[in-house]
């Protein structure tokens, strides 16, 4: 049985036809529209380090800046001073996890004892990947 649509005389009113393209209009939206298709590609960057157990410069945390924006803190070094975490790592006080769209990023640790004791320094965010940043080591400015 072939689809017809009930109007008067066999030819579609007015306000069927502002219904026809409103409906088609939102199929092509669906359709279009990435957001609503895919998924935002993304990544992890896990930052840790051990300078608070290698220098003596008293309890203090690390900042850790994103691209200039503040985005945490490592309150205590990985122990022992040899390991180095994964992504999987529980630690929130030691391990600083962070997702991100893919793409290169610049990041910025500072220790709050000291205005020397600081680095800079870059990473990439792949999609699914996790990458591990030792945020702060001796021997960096």
């Amino acid at each position: 049985m072939p689809y017809t649509i009930a109007t008067s005389q066999g030819i579609p009113t007015k306000q069927h036809m502002k219904s026809i393209i409103k409906l088609i209009l939102i199929c092509l939206g669906i359709l279009v529209n990435p957001s609503c298709t895919t998924e935002e590609e993304s990544g992890s960057v896990a930052f840790y380090t051990h300078i608070q157990a290698l220098t003596n410069c008293g309890d203090f945390d690390v900042d850790i800046y994103i691209n200039g924006e503040l985005k945490g803190k490592l309150d205590r070094p990985i122990l022992p001073i040899d390991s180095i975490p994964d992504c999987n790592s529980i630690d929130p006080l030691s391990i600083l996890i962070v997702d991100l769209p893919v793409g290169v990023y610049d990041y910025d640790a500072q220790a709050t004892c000291s205005e020397d004791l600081n680095e800079s320094g870059e990473f990439s965010i792949v999609k699914n990947g996790c990458t591990v940043v030792n945020a702060l080591e001796i021997g960096s400015k």
